[in-house]
């Protein structure tokens, strides 16, 4: 992870599931993901920040500690997005996710368990962009 930066901050992951299936979501059991577009919220603020975190993230051989470790073994990662700023972004960028008409929360506490978020997973059938 090179390219990314040792800063704190906060990031959403773009995945692609190419086709509907189950998965094994850790202690949230079996879910069954349509095939689309997954956006996850997440935020980067312990040691090594954004590079060390999305690094986990990407390592298919890295432990499974969240929620999104678990699609993300089987979906693809098309975009990462992400912010510096050391402020702790995480849930007010999964609020603007959840009021953004197109993008539906996905699953409750995915991601969120440890905050009083829905969700920060959020699903679309097209491709999302940044600008929408």
């Amino acid at each position: 992870m090179n390219s990314l930066p040792s800063a704190c901050g906060t990031y959403v992951l773009v995945y692609f599931l190419s086709r509907s299936q189950k998965i094994e979501i850790g202690r949230l059991g079996e879910i069954a993901f349509r095939k689309g577009y997954y956006l996850y919220v997440g935020s980067a603020f312990g040691r090594g920040g954004l590079s060390a975190r999305l690094g986990h993230h990407l390592n298919p051989k890295a432990p499974k500690r969240w929620h999104i470790d678990h699609l993300g073994r089987i979906a693809e990662l098309m975009e990462i997005w992400f912010s510096r700023n050391p402020a702790k972004l995480e849930h007010q960028w999964a609020g603007a996710l959840a009021g953004i008409v197109g993008k539906q929360p996905f699953l409750k506490k995915f991601g969120s368990s440890d905050c009083c978020c829905y969700t920060h997973l959020f699903y679309l059938s097209q491709k999302p962009t940044k600008e929408k």
